[in-house]
């Protein structure tokens, strides 16, 4: 997760980039388990196993086609299950249309990775937290919120509402930060996406947090080195994702001409220029004005591995399952 003094699209996930080192304990067994000894491993004797979050991407990453070429002729269904939190009795309302139509643009961005999702319920919980509940104290609250309202077999798309609250001042600076929307990258154990009710209509929000769910990470990522521009480390560096260019991150949005769609001028320390994708759906930067989001093809590829892979096959719809 990122903050700077800017409100951007959306601030996404805690959780997206925080690393879950858990080690799988079971009653009967007092040893510590190796939870990375098979990539088929996710529970581990009664207790569920929370894998060590590169575990999940590894496997992914590790199993993709080597030709980059997926069969896309067979569609996936994945069934969404809305739930709409509401606090008070002055609580957004969300109007089913809302729904139907978040789903259309889902399926719009999905649809070369031959990966669907179909309503399956919209359900009221009522004395519900807020997103500032959620997300306080570091996600303190997030664990037991997800184990409480989490469905089996589907996914859940929280819906909460917000206080407005987006700005602090500390001696006379202001700072401003806002959540729209997170969820772990590829966690078996919370098989969620949680939203603000405003950003539920936001074109980007809800396929960048799902692109999340299936094992994308932020194209500006930098966890183990920055990517370069001439592209030689690709694989292991930024995004882990080739057909998505270096991108340096939204500290550097001032170079970009929304325009044209292009960052323009920002060097690096070899005189080569950024030319990151600004309209990715897994970018932080502003929607183009002459360019829809999109996905590589390569992304759609990492997404398809991991919807049949066993940390999210599991949620496949049943009569599509085979």
């Amino acid at each position: 997760m990122w903050s700077i003094n800017l409100s951007f699209l959306y601030i996404t996930s805690i959780a997206i980039l925080i690393t879950i080192g858990l080690s799988c304990r079971s009653a009967q067994q007092q040893r510590i388990v190796d939870c990375n000894e098979s990539e088929d491993v996710f529970y581990c004797a009664d207790t569920l196993c929370a894998k060590i979050y590169h575990g999940h991407i590894d496997t992914i990453y590790g199993n993709m086609p080597p030709d980059m070429y997926y069969d896309m002729d067979e569609t996936i269904t994945f069934p969404l299950v809305f739930k709409i939190h509401n606090q008070n009795e002055n609580a957004r309302k969300v109007d089913p249309r809302e729904v139907t139509k978040s789903i259309e643009v889902l399926n719009k961005a999905f649809a070369p990775s031959a990966i669907r999702f179909e309503l399956r319920s919209i359900e009221t919980v009522s004395d519900a937290k807020n997103l500032q509940q959620v997300t306080q104290n570091s996600y303190e609250a997030y664990p037991d919120f997800s184990l409480q309202h989490d469905v089996k077999n589907a996914i859940t798309i929280h819906l909460l509402d917000d206080n407005g609250q987006y700005c602090d001042k500390v001696n006379e600076v202001v700072s401003c930060r806002r959540v729209h929307g997170f969820t772990y990258i590829l966690n078996y154990q919370y098989p969620n996406i949680v939203l603000s009710k405003p950003d539920l209509l936001n074109e980007k929000v809800m396929p960048h947090e799902m692109g999340h769910f299936f094992g994308l990470f932020h194209t500006h990522r930098s966890v183990e080195g920055e990517e370069s521009i001439m592209r030689a480390d690709c694989e292991t560096t930024g995004d882990h994702i080739c057909s998505t260019p270096a991108d340096p991150g939204p500290l550097y949005s001032v170079y970009i001409d929304y325009t044209r769609c292009e960052m323009i001028g920002y060097i690096d320390e070899n005189g080569y220029e950024y030319k990151p994708m600004i309209n990715n759906y897994m970018s932080y930067y502003y929607p183009c004005y002459r360019k829809a989001f999109a996905f590589t093809e390569e992304q759609y590829i990492v997404m398809r591995t991991a919807a049949l892979s066993n940390v999210r096959n599991h949620l496949i719809q049943p009569s599509l399952a085979n």
